[in-house]
């Protein structure tokens, strides 16, 4: 017996009612699979799930939005936190709203969270060469050294293959694999005799597999796999911050060594596009998160700018004293 198509039509409304918030939270998330990293996809869904948990079985409605906003605040006063989920409830009922799935403006409602400016935390050049010293001997001396003079994220460092090196060259070329779904190359140069041509020099002299396709530290490249299909790469930035603490290094992570390159990049005058080739960025907003020069930087580009000021200024003739 065919079913009745027309009566199905009829209650398509009713079935559309039933739909849990937990149910498009889930299409929300399959949507976005194309333009986030798995990482950040986890990061979403475990801040919206507490939203889908406040509306339950009921309707997605100002009055749901106003509740979970309440007991979230309460719960919550740090205000990175605060502004990771009110960011990603935003984007969500942004989407419910062009899909049709709510009425109104809901995604107004949403506060926008302040975030206070804090002081950029990077490896300055005596801290770095200090946890570069007692890491020496281990997977982390290499993999140290790879982010600060690149700027490679943790994932790059462990992933990179002995095809990204350019040894005669003296380049770096990687896909980062955050961005790699932007098809951003990046292409770092490196010196001759610096720290990273040594440290590769010996690791290729130290390996077996020196092929292309083979892993510079295939430690790190299995130990990162391993923890990212588990969801635990933050093993690895404890460790780090573990041994920085226990070199004297307090107040850093690995991904303070990314930081450290930019803020150099910057200091060192480079444009936008060349940081960009540099690194792979994916954005100008995600440079200028990046780009922060510290105190010294920006007074030498103040001495630059007077300077040349004082050029343009042609020398006028003492003036006489005579009356």
């Amino acid at each position: 017996m065919k079913p009745n198509l027309t009566n199905l039509y009829q209650n398509y409304e009713e079935i559309e009612k039933q739909v849990t918030c937990a149910e498009r939270l889930e299409e929300f998330i399959e949507f976005r699979k194309s333009t986030l990293a798995p990482k950040s996809l986890a990061i979403a869904h475990r801040s919206l799930i507490q939203f889908a948990i406040v509306c339950g079985y009921r309707p997605i409605t100002a009055a749901r939005v106003n509740e979970y906003l309440q007991k979230r605040f309460e719960k919550c006063s740090n205000p990175n936190s605060r502004k990771r989920d009110t960011d990603w409830l935003r984007m969500f009922l942004k989407w419910c709203e062009q899909m049709g799935h709510i009425g109104g403006n809901l995604s107004l409602m949403v506060p926008a969270v302040k975030v206070p400016v804090s002081k950029a935390v990077i490896f300055t050049p005596v801290e770095y060469e200090t946890v570069k010293a007692a890491v020496k001997g281990t997977s982390w001396h290499y993999a140290m050294i790879m982010a600060y003079r690149t700027g490679a994220r943790i994932s790059d460092v462990c992933l990179m293959r002995w095809g990204n090196i350019d040894f005669d060259n003296l380049i770096v070329h990687y896909m980062p694999w955050k961005t790699r779904k932007m098809k951003r190359l990046a292409t770092c140069p490196f010196q001759p005799g610096g720290d990273l041509h040594e440290v590769l020099v010996e690791l290729r002299s130290a390996s077996r597999d020196t092929d292309e396709e083979s892993y510079i530290d295939p430690y790190l490249a299995m130990r990162y796999s391993q923890e990212h299909s588990e969801n635990m790469t933050g093993h690895f930035n404890i460790e780090f911050v573990k041994i920085c603490a226990k070199a004297g290094v307090r107040g850093v992570s690995f991904h303070k060594l990314r930081n450290s390159f930019m803020s150099r990049v910057v200091s060192g005058g480079a444009s936008f596009a060349q940081a960009t080739q540099l690194t792979g960025l994916s954005s100008e907003k995600v440079f200028l998160r990046y780009a922060k020069p510290n105190v010294e930087s920006l007074r030498s580009a103040i001495v630059k700018i007077n300077a040349q000021d004082e050029e343009a200024i042609p020398c006028s003739p003492p003036i006489s004293q005579e009356m």
